[in-house]
C-alpha cells in the first residue's frame, strides 16, 4: 500500500474557508496582544529534550514527540510554548525586564487531543516575565478575556483558581506526599464522599476538616470568595485567599465579573503553577480552550530565577466551535472577496 496521498494520524489539511477563518483569527488575536503591549517571538518547532524534561505535570514525557540529531542528542516536536518563552527569556532576553511576550506557533503531541483527533495544534498566547503581583495576574486574565473575545466568542466563562489555598491547607498537616496527592485527586474529580472519607480516615478533624471536605463546593460566582473568607485561615492559605480577592477587585473595576467564576478546588499541576490559576470554558463545550496562571519556578530552570503568569488559547479548539455555533462574518471568506 502506498501511503503518499495520505497524511499521518492525528495530522490534518487545513482547506481554503477554514484556512481563511483560522489567519484572520489568529490576526485578530496578535492585534490584542499588540494593543496590550506584548512583543511576538517565534521559538523552533525543534528544541533539545532537556529543556522540557522535569515538567511532567504539564507534558508528560510519554506525550513528547522524540527523535534523536546526528550526535546522537535527544530532540523534541515542541509540545508546549511556555517554556520555550522561559528559555528565551532566561538566555537571549535575561538583561531585559519586565517581559512582555506573545506567540502564535503549533505544539506537537504523540497522543491525539481526544477532542478533535488531533496531535498537532495551534497555541496563541501571553507572557509576563519579571512582574509579581496581584496586578499582572489580573492584566493577563483581562488579555485573555479580551483575546477570546476577538477570536469571535461571546459567551464564555473563564474560572479562576489559587494553588496556594490548597497547598496551605496541607501546611497545617504533616501527611506526607502521596497522602496528600490523594486528597488532590479526590478534590479534582470532586469526589465529595470519598473526599471526607479520607479526611477522617486521616484523623483531620476542626475548621481544617471543614475547609477541606468543602473544597470541591467552593465554585461559583465571586460570592465564594466572601465565604471563604469566614475561614479560619492562616499563612499560605490565607495569603492565597487575599491574593485571589485582589486578583478578582482589579477585573471587576476593570468591568470583565460577567466572565468571572471562582473555582478552589482546581488544584492540579501544583508544582508547575504557584499561585493564581485560570481556564476558560464555553458552555457544552466539555474541554478548556484557554489555561493559564502564574509560574515562578520556570524561568529559573533556564538559570534566571523571575516571576512569570501567562496563558495560552488554543485555537483549534477555538474554530471547532465557531463551526458548530456560527462563523462570525469577519471570518468568513466570502464575505471578503
Amino acid at each position: 500500500m502506498t501511503w503518499k496521498i495520505y497524511i499521518p494520524d492525528g495530522e490534518q489539511d487545513i482547506l481554503a474557508e477554514e484556512c481563511y477563518m483560522k489567519r484572520t483569527m489568529e490576526n485578530a488575536m496578535n492585534a490584542v496582544f499588540r494593543h496590550c503591549g506584548f512583543r511576538e517571538i517565534a521559538t523552533p518547532s525543534v528544541e533539545f529534550f532537556d529543556s522540557f524534561s522535569g515538567q511532567r505535570d504539564i507534558i508528560p514525557e510519554e506525550n513528547m514527540i522524540k527523535f534523536v540529531d546526528e550526535q546522537g542528542r535527544i530532540l523534541v516536536l515542541k509540545p508546549d510554548l511556555t517554556v520555550p518563552c522561559a528559555r528565551v527569556a532566561a538566555t537571549k532576553l535575561k538583561d531585559c525586564r519586565p517581559l512582555r511576550l506573545c506567540y502564535c506557533q503549533n505544539t506537537f503531541r504523540s497522543k491525539k487531543d481526544r477532542y478533535l483527533d488531533l496531535k498537532e495544534i495551534t497555541q496563541a498566547g501571553c507572557e509576563i516575565i519579571g512582574i509579581d503581583g496581584p496586578a499582572a495576574d489580573a492584566e493577563i486574565i483581562a488579555t485573555a478575556i479580551k483575546t477570546l473575545k476577538a477570536a469571535g466568542l461571546t459567551a464564555f466563562t473563564v474560572e479562576i483558581g489559587q494553588v496556594n489555598y490548597f497547598k496551605g491547607l496541607m501546611n497545617d498537616t504533616d501527611l506526607p506526599f502521596c497522602e496528600k496527592d490523594r486528597l488532590r485527586h479526590l478534590i479534582e474529580k470532586k469526589d465529595f464522599l470519598g473526599l471526607e472519607k479520607q479526611v477522617t480516615a486521616l484523623g483531620i478533624d476542626g475548621d481544617l476538616k471543614t475547609a477541606l471536605i468543602e473544597l470541591p463546593a467552593l465554585y461559583g460566582g465571586t460570592e465564594i470568595l466572601t465565604k471563604i473568607s469566614g475561614y479560619h485561615l492562616t499563612g499560605k492559605a490565607k495569603a492565597a485567599v487575599e491574593n485571589l480577592v485582589a486578583v478578582v477587585d482589579i477585573l471587576k473595576k476593570a468591568g470583565y465579573e460577567q466572565y468571572l467564576a471562582i473555582d478552589l478546588g482546581m488544584v492540579s499541576a501544583l508544582s508547575y503553577y504557584t499561585g493564581m490559576i485560570f481556564q476558560g470554558f464555553v458552555s457544552g463545550y466539555g474541554t478548556p480552550i484557554l489555561s493559564g496562571g502564574r509560574y515562578d519556578h520556570l524561568v529559573e530552570k533556564f538559570g534566571a530565577p523571575d516571576c512569570a503568569t501567562g496563558f495560552s488559547v488554543n485555537v483549534n479548539f477555538i474554530m471547532d466551535i465557531l463551526k458548530t455555533n456560527g462563523i462570525p462574518e469577519a471570518f468568513r471568506e466570502e464575505d471578503h472577496r
